[in-house]
């Protein structure tokens, strides 16, 4: 069973929210399972709004931000500071509520996205455009979130709720 309680695919944003940092790589390789209406359940949990007429994000609630950590999980060939730069995800966030203890950017820099030809060249289900994504071109970035959610669960504690928001 994996340890993820709620996912949603919206566009090209995942959300994931884990209940155990053990069960990360896990699920990334086997896949996620769902429980709730996803778009629904992604705005109620995210921005608090349980509308879906409203467009812009809402404060979190002080529930929120007392249990949940927002870990943003940079898209292929982009970089940590795309996300932290004026007018970027990251101000954005904190000019609604979200703290800045609430909200990590996985270090990733452009030259790390290097990592994914050196180690798919010689893999020849990378050529054919069918490598799992615990195989050796992606497993580093794998590895790198699994750490960032320990690093986050060791410094907020086990009961925090991590929301990965992956962006492609």
């Amino acid at each position: 069973m994996i340890s993820i309680r709620t996912c949603w695919f919206v566009g090209a944003v995942v959300c994931c929210e884990l209940l155990s940092h053990a069960a990360l790589v896990t699920a990334l390789a086997n896949g996620f399972t769902t429980n709730t209406n996803p778009i629904m359940d992604l705005f109620a949990k995210i921005t608090g709004d349980n509308s879906s007429s409203k467009g812009g994000l809402v404060a979190p609630t002080s529930e929120m931000l007392e249990s949940t950590h927002l870990l943003i999980l940079p898209g292929f060939g982009n970089a940590m500071n795309d996300y932290t730069m004026d007018d970027s995800l990251v101000p954005v966030l904190r000019s609604r509520g979200w703290g800045k203890g609430n909200i990590s950017v996985l270090p990733v820099e452009r030259g790390d996205w290097l990592k994914v030809f050196v180690r798919g060249c010689f893999d020849i289900k990378f050529w054919q455009s069918d490598a799992a994504p615990t195989r050796a071109a992606f497993r580093w970035y794998l590895e790198k979130v699994a750490s960032e959610v320990k690093i986050i669960k060791d410094r907020c504690g086990d009961d925090t709720k991590i929301v990965l928001v992956g962006h492609s």
